[in-house]
């Protein structure tokens, strides 16, 4: 391997692959939300009209396969044929400090890091002459999404039938080049439709402890790939909306075509302000119901008349329980505050708490980050008090090992 890059037996390098268009984003952001360093944010790509979440490409990454692709004679929607042993060929050994510094000195000092650009799928022998990736990540998705999604007007405009071509080109060369490598294949269908239970088997073949569902980071991903997901469902709707937009500017047609194309438009303007509405009330039920199923594990795991310290408690103050006392966790001088400031100021609301005459303390979903902000008061709370629940809405401690 010729300038390779300096790495440690304890360093993770992942690289994710697949074709355009197959979730590649949505997985490179789920796990930069889970501790993959991607790089520095101001050389990570900006949004894009077709993917409002940004890429997550590294622009020198980015620019190194673009490059590559020019000198053999292709680009990202025409790819060149490669011929063996491609990457030792003088026009592409030229690049080969480049890329050495690109990764030194973006990621030199990382233990956790990666990079995702479809185009590597291609390229991947270059990059493996200057480090070697100790996780590969290919993205499946259906290939009729993908060819549709390919020949949206925002992203290549092209025929159906190139987009099942690119579909094959780039998972095949995803394929060949990793044969043989510590690989997972990501169901990015299945990623769409229970993102749960991917999330945890890509955690375990990138050698990451599962962290509870109570984690910050958990409820980031979790926000992440379900506002993403959201979006996706409006896409046909916009993609309809952009034809339109076209065929208004076509002068060929007759006016009673036009009109027809008007009314159209305008039927599938109403559609997708309608998707859009849904979409919101989906996200407010989606929150409602969670906030049900807070109160009925706390009727569930606590006696009536039981008093309750409800972290963030602003936002909710238990009224579907009117037979247990909730009481705001953070309260000075019968005033509620917000979030402590310190680590120590948080384990000095706890004890203060613990000492009183509250029975319960409660951390419902939207205060899971406390778990990753203040880590001591975590420990803390384990070996003062008992969990009597731990789900992905709520996390309960009986404060009677306190008293």
């Amino acid at each position: 391997m010729t300038g390779a890059v300096a790495t440690t037996n304890a360093t993770r390098i992942v690289c994710i692959l697949g074709p355009p268009r197959s979730r590649t984003s949505l997985v490179a952001g789920a796990l930069q939300r889970l501790g993959l360093y991607l790089g520095p944010d101001e050389r990570l790509g900006p949004e894009q009209p077709y993917n409002p979440t940004r890429t997550w490409e590294h622009r020198g990454i980015h620019d190194l396969n673009v490059e590559i692709l020019r000198r053999m004679g292709g680009n990202f929607s025409s790819p060149p044929p490669l011929p063996n042993a491609w990457e030792l060929t003088d026009s592409i050994s030229g690049l080969i400090d480049r890329g050495r510094r690109t990764l030194t000195d973006d990621f030199g000092d990382s233990s956790f890091w990666g990079f995702k650009d479809p185009r590597t799928s291609l390229t991947l022998p270059f990059w493996r002459r200057i480090v070697q990736p100790t996780h590969f990540l290919i993205c499946l998705r259906n290939p009729l999404d993908v060819a549709v999604s390919m020949s949206a007007p925002n992203f290549l405009n092209c025929s159906f039938e190139k987009g099942l071509y690119l579909w094959i080109y780039y998972l095949r060369s995803s394929f060949e080049a990793t044969s043989g490598l510590n690989r997972h294949i990501i169901d990015c269908d299945q990623l769409g439709r229970e993102w749960h239970g991917e999330l945890e088997k890509l955690r375990k073949f990138l050698n990451e402890p599962v962290k509870p569902q109570s984690s910050r980071e958990y409820s980031q991903v979790s926000n992440f790939i379900d506002d993403r997901l959201l979006r996706d469902r409006l896409e046909p709707l916009r993609n309809a909306l952009d034809a339109f937009k076209w065929l208004k500017s076509a002068d060929e047609y007759s006016d009673n075509a036009t009109g027809k194309i008007h009314r159209l438009e305008s039927y599938f303007k109403e559609k997708c302000v309608t998707a859009e509405d849904r979409l919101n009330h989906l996200r407010k039920n989606r929150w409602f119901a969670n906030r049900e199923k807070v109160a009925a594990q706390l009727k569930d795991n606590t006696p009536p008349g039981s008093k309750i310290a409800l972290v963030n408690h602003s936002e909710w103050h238990g009224e579907e329980i009117p037979d247990r006392q909730i009481v705001p966790f953070c309260l000075r001088d019968g005033v509620e505050w917000s979030a402590p400031e310190s680590q120590e100021d948080a384990i000095s609301q706890f004890n203060e708490v613990a000492d009183s005459d509250v029975d319960y303390l409660a951390f419902w979903w939207p205060a899971f980050w406390w778990f990753q902000e203040y880590p001591e008061l975590d420990r803390l709370i384990y070996r003062r008090s008992q969990c009597l629940v731990h789900n992905d809405v709520l996390v309960l401690f009986d404060l009677g090992l306190s008293k």
